[in-house]
């Protein structure tokens, strides 16, 4: 692509999941410290369309449901934004800095997350205050042997490792193009780092800890890991990865102690995990993340891998392409989230996935406990394979499933929203509400998933000879699409699709995946019609 932006090496290999019932719960196999478990491959074609006669019928009432809506949205937004920001899953703890503008997530996953770059200079063209690091001496002979009161634009720093050890705390570092060194910084002052204007220099990947420092507008070309962090933002940057088999690198690499992060409008491609989370001795939460508005592309292991987080956002990312590449990982089982550990109060909101390569969607496999207080909304996982869009083992209770649209492949065992597969502990309470399902199914066993509501879904096939309900409400499917399908990957229902105005407005967000409100009864699915 010509330009890829609109949108450390760890040495950790994903090892293959084994069958579930393993030790660890729910299916999880316990591991060596700091790797991975993972599992399957995924995703669907766009739906067939209703038949004609259907849509003409339809056509003349979904047009008045949708401009109705329309003149309610305006009205409305503010409210329900308000509403919506006290929705129960992910409540972060205290309010985060988004370190840039998140993007991403909207108009059928159409992929502005990852802008990149920061904003340097002013209006008028002017420098903007702050210190400098010019290492190709653009604008003055750099000298790492200046004092932070003799850095100028003129009279700059050459390397990042001086303005890491002489920049006060507090202050704005300006880096100029070019290329640098890794920066290796256990214990970062509260620097905000930023490439200078829309130079994006070039960094060969950071290893750096410490408190409320930022990173914006670089490239890196190799692991940025993250050390006993808190109050962090890596944001509007590119991580540009190089396939290289068992040692292809991860995009960032997270090793706690770690709290108050902020991971958004990045685009992270062509590397083996995009976000990794490791535990490698005693355990210890990850808490209060805020992942959003990035792109994550063609990555050819797990794309996010969660383990033990709590108070986490996760919201607006497009997960493109991501699956199995020979040069990577040809025997991957390359889930966009793969969620273990203990966790407790997760949102996954307005994610969009979708690929030709294999890729699939999220994994929920609780391990050392459960998974708790988690609400998955507005998100779509389509593709051309046939494997889950979301899968639970078990040891969720009360989980919230509600306005998604998961559309993989063919309708065959296993495959779309796949609840109980590993039944070690319960899974109670459960609620499944006005999801379009390409197939559903809820496994028999020893402590088997119960519902707290499992209605207002459109399903093209339940699994046979299995438990999975049928609502009083549900509906048959398919459901008709603009286009879900490459290259236009677009979730938005077509004029007379079902689903359209059958919605359960008590169970259904304020907002859809485009940010627009639902207004009077909405409809089925990640996105209102219309909007």
């Amino acid at each position: 692509m010509d330009d890829p932006m609109p949108f450390l090496r760890l040495g950790v290999r994903p090892i293959a999941l084994g069958r579930p019932g393993l030790s660890g719960g729910c299916g999880v196999t316990r591991i060596a410290a700091g790797a991975l478990a993972v599992a399957l491959s995924a995703m669907a074609t766009g739906w067939g369309a209703a038949a004609p006669s259907a849509q003409a019928r339809a056509t003349k009432s979904d047009r008045s449901h949708s401009k109705a809506k329309k003149r309610h949205r305006v009205v409305h937004r503010a409210l329900v934004r308000k509403s919506a920001s006290t929705a129960r899953g992910g409540r972060l703890l205290t309010r985060i800095k988004t370190g840039g503008t998140a993007g991403g997530g909207r108009g059928g996953g159409t992929g502005t997350g990852g802008t990149g770059g920061s904003t340097g200079t002013t209006s008028g063209g002017s420098t903007p205050p702050g210190l400098y690091v010019d290492g190709a001496s653009h604008g003055g002979r750099c000298s790492d042997a200046r004092t932070a009161a003799e850095v100028s634009f003129q009279t700059p720093w050459c390397s990042l490792a001086a303005a890491a050890n002489l920049a006060p705390a507090g202050s704005t570092v300006f880096v100029r193009g070019g290329s640098y060194t890794s920066l290796v910084a256990p214990q970062l002052r509260a620097l905000d780092l930023r490439g200078y204007d829309a130079e994006r220099p070039v960094v060969a990947g950071l290893a750096v800890g410490g408190q409320g420092f930022s990173f914006r507008g670089f490239k890196f070309t190799d692991t940025v890991s993250l050390t006993n962090f808190d109050g962090a933002t890596i944001a509007d940057n590119e991580i540009a990865l190089t396939p290289s088999g068992a040692s292809t690198p991860n995009g960032i690499a997270l090793t706690p102690p770690g709290s108050n992060l902020t991971i958004s409008g990045n685009y992270i491609h062509d590397g083996n995990t995009a976000v990794l989370t490791r535990q490698p001795g005693g355990v210890s939460p990850f808490t209060n993340f805020n992942i959003s508005g990035n792109r994550f592309e063609r990555n050819g292991g797990v794309v996010m891998h969660i383990n033990y987080g709590n108070h986490w956002v996760v919201r607006g990312n497009e997960f493109a392409d991501n699956g199995r590449f020979a040069n990577i990982d040809p025997n991957v089982h390359p889930d966009a989230i793969h969620i273990v550990g203990a966790d407790d109060d997760l949102l996954f909101d307005s994610n969009f996935v979708h690929s030709t390569t294999g890729g699939r969607g999220f994994l929920f496999q609780p391990s050392g406990g459960t998974q708790t207080r988690v609400v998955v909304q507005n998100n779509v996982v389509a593709g051309s394979t046939s494997d889950f869009a979301l899968r639970v083992t078990c040891g969720t209770p009360g989980m919230r499933i509600v306005n998604n649209t998961f559309a993989m492949g063919s309708a065959v065992q296993g495959t779309g929203l796949h609840l109980g597969i590993s039944q070690t502990m319960p899974t109670p309470n459960v609620v499944v509400e006005n999801n379009i399902l390409r197939h559903f199914q809820v496994d028999s066993g020893s402590y088997p998933v119960t519902f707290a509501n499992a209605d207002y879904n459109v399903v093209d096939v339940r699994e046979p000879s299995t438990p999975t309900p049928v609502g009083p409400h549900d509906l048959a499917g398919p459901a008709s699409f603009v286009g879900l399908s490459a290259p236009a990957w677009n979730a938005h229902l077509a004029t007379g699709s079902v689903g359209i105005g059958a919605a359960d407005p008590a169970a259904a967000p304020a907002l859809d995946a485009d940010g627009d409100a639902r207004v009077g009864t909405p409809d089925i699915g990640a996105f209102e019609f219309g909007s």
